[in-house]
């Protein structure tokens, strides 16, 4: 709690506490704690004595992944998540969820690190990950693209980034709307732009306009 980290040395050197212990009732080890509850100095110190960032808890996510889904609200996020990745995170692993729910239902949740961060995280975080190599193209066609996804997100930082400076392969659409009626309508990233009353502010609505013309030179 008050990240003593003399203390857990020793404790790591005599052996009497586990680098690598989870809890019982989700399975999350003690670098995921750190990592979820912002403790820099007990992150550090864990991966130093050898706690494993891939280690997967019962929901099939790990200390990396939890950093992900976690980085909006971490203080510095790209520190946190290349720390992580120089201490071996895999910077392509995908958490797949299939726990039950409330309802005791399967999540069926699938997700790789980079889908993660254009979801819950920021334009940091999401640099840090395609700069150490996270696949801009290891997704299905259409909705299952990565930039699908940040445009759904209304991430329009990171849709440019990873569009314009990065060059991920632009959809043909990115959702189907009232898929099998008569009004059925499959919207491209210009369409979801377009709609999008949300991004009308200064910075985004510049953002906005440069996406926009850049898909109308790439006639998509």
């Amino acid at each position: 709690e008050n990240q003593d980290t003399a203390r857990m040395e020793q404790l790591i050197k005599n052996s009497s506490l586990n680098v690598n212990y989870q809890e019982a009732k989700f399975g999350q080890s003690l670098l995921a704690l750190s990592v979820v509850d912002k403790k820099d100095l007990s992150t550090f110190k864990l991966l130093t004595f050898g706690a494993n960032p891939n280690l997967r808890a019962f929901d099939d996510s790990s200390p990396f992944l939890d950093a992900c889904f976690n980085s909006s609200s971490l203080q510095d996020p790209r520190k946190i998540l290349q720390i992580l990745i120089d201490h071996g995170a895999e910077v392509n692993s995908v958490q797949i969820d299939t726990t039950l729910d409330q309802f005791g239902n399967k999540k069926r949740f699938e997700a790789s690190a980079l889908r993660i961060g254009c979801i819950y995280g920021n334009l940091e975080s999401v640099k840090v990950l395609v700069e150490n190599g996270a696949s801009l193209t290891s997704y299905g066609p259409n909705e299952h693209a990565i930039l699908s996804t940040a445009a759904l997100s209304g991430k329009l930082d990171i849709l440019k980034y990873l569009m314009i400076d990065k060059k991920a392969p632009i959809p043909e659409y990115c959702v189907i709307r009232q898929a099998g009626s008569i009004y059925e309508r499959k919207l491209t990233i210009s369409d979801l732009l377009e709609d999008d009353r949300n991004a009308n502010d200064t910075d985004m609505s510049k953002i906005k306009e440069e996406i926009l013309a850049y898909l109308k030179n790439k006639a998509k």
